[in-house]
């Protein structure tokens, strides 16, 4: 499945953030430094932005795919490395209005491959 070509191709630059997912695993010691060792051979990125959407037909796309995919993997050209990853919802779109026909909408989404 694929990220709907009718849509916004990238996230605005504006707010754009990347959360790497923690693999470590701290064991507190009485003494001394902690031990540590890898939870995970992969852990799920997390990846929080923003995109514009202009017009009804964009903003009912992109409400009819979260619907129809809200737990659903599909393919996304990474904002950081330009590699096509899995994506999935981690929360329904956030869209605020700022003019006539015109939305700023916050997206949530895990990177899990």
């Amino acid at each position: 499945m694929q990220w709907p070509e009718e849509l916004p191709q990238s996230f605005l630059i504006d707010g754009l953030r990347y959360s790497a997912g923690d693999n470590v695993l701290r064991t507190e010691m009485s003494a001394g430094e902690d031990k540590t060792r890898k939870r995970y051979s992969k852990t799920v990125d997390n990846i929080s932005g923003r995109i514009f959407i202009e017009g009804q037909s964009e903003y009912e796309t992109l409400m009819d795919f979260y619907d129809s995919n809200s737990a659903s993997r599909w393919d996304w050209k990474h904002p950081f490395t330009g590699e096509v990853k899995q994506f999935r919802f981690l929360a329904p779109p956030e869209p605020r209005p700022v003019s006539h026909n015109q939305w700023l909408v916050d997206v949530n989404v895990e990177v899990l491959v």
